[in-house]
């Protein structure tokens, strides 16, 4: 385990429409891409906040579903990887380790899915206030069908305390822009989990210290 900790405080719903939040200390966190074996990554950059900035023109904005271990049973959250798009290709170790990884406070516990599993999608969209918005959907088993972790995960295999994982559904190129971001998790019978955040780009070379 790490030294690194962060708090995780999800908004646990369930199919009741009882919401729990609990306190989960993360410490491990691993980025799946599209038929890769997860790779180990910082978790520093683990985020919830509304609003989170990169340099620009480098970064790639790659949704996600993430699963993080809790006591009562994992939890599936959307959430976006912002990957370096210089490195990706390369280098996808070093491409995801700088990037924030933007992760929603809605959750929903796998065992929540049981029956409906087939009808779960994930969505993105960047800047929904436009007309049309750039929106995208991936259903769960064409997810699962490129994650075997996932795969094991709806099958009844937990994640180690502490530990966090993050699906990426897709890699096509998709350059994050000063925006409104919004991933959202839909489960038959449930409200959308969804997180929308401000994405915006720090001129190259920008640094806390610059005047």
């Amino acid at each position: 385990m790490t030294a690194l900790q962060v708090i995780y405080q999800p908004h646990v719903v369930q199919a009741d429409g009882a919401c729990l939040t609990p306190d989960i200390a993360l410490a491990d966190l691993a980025v799946a891409l599209p038929a890769t074996p997860p790779l180990p990554v910082s978790i520093e950059r683990w985020t919830t906040r509304v609003d989170t900035s990169e340099a620009a023109g480098r970064t790639l904005a790659l949704p996600a579903l993430v699963l993080v271990a809790a006591s009562r049973g994992d939890l599936l959250v959307p959430g976006v990887v912002h990957a370096d798009a210089r490195q990706l290709d390369a280098d996808p170790l070093l491409a995801l380790q700088a990037g924030a990884k933007v992760v929603g406070r809605f959750a929903v516990r796998l065992l929540e899915l049981s029956g409906v599993a087939d009808r779960v999608h994930l969505s993105w969209e960047v800047d929904h206030t436009a007309v049309p918005s750039a929106r995208r959907e991936w259903p769960l088993p064409k997810m699962v069908a490129r994650h075997a972790c996932l795969r094991d995960a709806l099958s009844g295999w937990t994640l180690p305390p502490g530990f966090a994982l993050m699906f990426v559904v897709e890699c096509e190129q998709m350059p994050a822009r000063s925006a409104w971001h919004r991933v959202a998790l839909h489960v038959p019978g449930m409200d959308a989990f969804q997180h929308e955040y401000l994405f915006s780009e720090l001129p190259v070379g920008w640094s806390e210290a610059s005047p």
